[in-house]
């Protein structure tokens, strides 16, 4: 079973909203994952909440809903949720939950009790084949101290799978705890789920065995055997949820060889909270692989887990007057840059400077563009922004794109020093002014790179100029580093200087700093012999 559509009719913030679950893609009716994204506040988490409670069924619906009230625009009576959902057969059936204000719980069971009756029918129907799950943003992590079984600790059915979306202080089965009641009723066979299934979610270790003498699951990484509790914040983070799906799962298709194969819709509310970038980055590969028949639908903040959306998966979650709406994202998300995205109107980045740095240009701006001469107490201000910003890459939305050319370029000539490389970038792409950190000694390799002054023993970075500043006044010419198209003459030729190019704003460096850093900036005329 899956959801086809969904609609939302004055429910909290919300005046409107309608979502389409339909799948662009040949022979798939509905999409298997949908993000949406938006600031806080914006109505992202109510569009989630709604689902859980419509597909609920009467059982946990009393548990779940809390006073009707909170869920009515205050401008309005009455709030509907409504959606289209997908059996197993491939039946299209409409559901539909009414709340009207100042109804009890109970009142609200009764006048909806036909659709509730439809989606129990089509939930016992589909008891094999369907399942749900919803996570809120606070996914409490389980007390590791109390070790009683998890049937008698905790509540079950849907109520307990949905729990953690509407209370904070709903816990989360154990990881451990569901791994060793695992082990101990099925024995060999669950061994292979629980090692399949650590493997897709915990990625970088493996799944090594169970302690029964400390009551722990351990994990082989590359420091060796580590205990599951001992592991990192991120990965406490991941199988605090992934435990209690897991356990949900398999608990759900006891009988099933596969139960992580099972059909069904999970809802997670800010999917990558806590999670290290590498892992974002990668979570929607990690979800698809364990779980390749849930239909998910999950918010985020983050760009990492924006750029892993496909074409027709990301909708943007907006704050109007009139309300939240949801906009589609035209276009593939996995085809833009992370510095596109943060630039874009998805996140609304201005720049990717430090708020710092962006304080300080903003300012040496509107000295710059003020009408009139300078007086000496502004140009000061300016050389002293100057100063202050020496070293660092500006970064607006104009500059982004050539940005990001430049540092694949970059990637794509490890052989070459910081001065060759960045000499080259500013001939190639027109950056006036890109810093480099210091890279290792070349290695020997097909590219030829003509000889510096410095001898090859100096293994440290050398200056734009190739030499040693000596002084403010005085400046070598700025010498091009670069791969000849043709191999190299017996003879070496002495290079050329880079042409002069246009002027540009660009921030002098200052003179012999305590680490030197490759710093491009349009080449000097080089000094007439005999002169200082």
């Amino acid at each position: 079973m899956y959801l086809v559509d969904l609609e939302l009719t004055n429910v909290r913030a919300i005046r409107h909203m309608s979502v389409d679950f339909r799948s662009t893609k040949p022979n798939e009716k509905t999409r298997r994952w949908t993000v949406l994204l938006g600031e806080n506040g914006c109505g992202k988490s109510t569009v989630l909440k709604s689902i859980a409670l419509l597909l609920a069924g009467s059982e946990a619906l009393p548990d779940l809903l809390g006073a009707p009230d909170q869920w009515i625009h205050n401008d309005a009576k009455q709030a509907t949720i409504s959606a289209t959902i997908c059996t197993a057969e491939g039946e299209e059936r409409t559901l539909t939950l009414s709340l009207n204000r100042g109804d009890g719980r109970d009142t609200v069971i009764k006048r909806n009790s036909n659709g509730l009756r439809q989606l129990d029918a089509a939930l016992r129907k589909a008891d094999r084949n369907y399942f749900i799950a919803g996570y809120g943003a606070f996914r409490r992590p389980p007390d590791t101290t109390r070790r009683s079984s998890i049937g008698s600790s905790l509540e079950q059915g849907r109520a307990a799978q949905l729990g953690s979306m509407f209370s904070l202080g709903h816990e989360l089965v154990s990881l451990e705890q569901w791994a060793m009641d695992l082990d101990y009723v099925v024995g060999t066979e669950g061994s292979s789920i629980i090692t399949e299934a650590l493997g897709k979610l915990l990625p970088g270790m493996h799944f090594k065995g169970i302690d029964k003498r400390k009551r722990a699951v351990v994990m082989g990484t590359a420091d060796g055997d580590v205990p599951l509790g001992q592991l990192s914040e991120g990965y406490q983070a991941m199988a605090a949820w992934a435990g209690d799906l897991l356990f949900r799962m398999t608990e759900t298709f006891k009988d099933r060889k596969d139960p992580l194969a099972a059909r069904g819709v999970m809802l997670i509310d800010e999917m990558d909270m806590h999670l290290h970038p590498v892992w974002k980055r990668n979570l929607v590969d990690f979800l698809d692989n364990a779980f390749p028949n849930l239909q998910i639908i999950a918010t985020t903040h983050s760009p990492l887990s924006i750029q892993q959306c496909g074409e027709g998966e990301l909708f943007v979650v907006r704050r109007e007057t009139a309300g939240p709406t949801l906009v589609p994202f035209a276009g593939d998300p996995s085809r833009l840059r992370l510095s596109e995205l943060f630039l874009s109107p998805l996140i609304g980045l201005q720049t990717l400077d430090s708020p710092k740095v962006a304080a300080l240009r903003e300012e040496a701006r509107s000295i710059e563009l003020k009408p009139g001469s300078k007086s000496a107490l502004e140009v000061a201000k300016l050389r002293s922004i100057q100063e202050q910003l020496e070293g660092t890459t500006p970064m607006t939305t104009e500059e982004a794109p050539a940005f990001a050319k430049l540092i694949e370029y970059q990637k794509s000539q490890p052989n070459l020093d910081a001065a060759a490389r960045m000499m080259e970038a500013e001939e190639l792409f027109g950056t006036a002014r890109v810093t480099v950190e210091p890279v290792a000694p070349a290695v020997k390799s097909s590219r030829t790179v003509r000889k510096s002054a410095v001898p090859p023993s100096s293994a440290r970075p050398r200056s734009v100029s190739g030499a040693k500043a000596t002084s403010s006044s005085s400046s070598p010419a700025v010498k091009k580093a670069a791969a000849p198209k043709k191999p190299p003459a017996k003879k070496p030729v002495a290079p050329k200087p880079l042409p002069k190019k246009p002027a540009a704003e660009v921030i002098p460096p200052r003179v012999a700093p305590a680490k030197p850093r490759a710093v491009v900036r349009p080449a000097a005329k080089p000094a007439a012999k005999g002169k200082p």
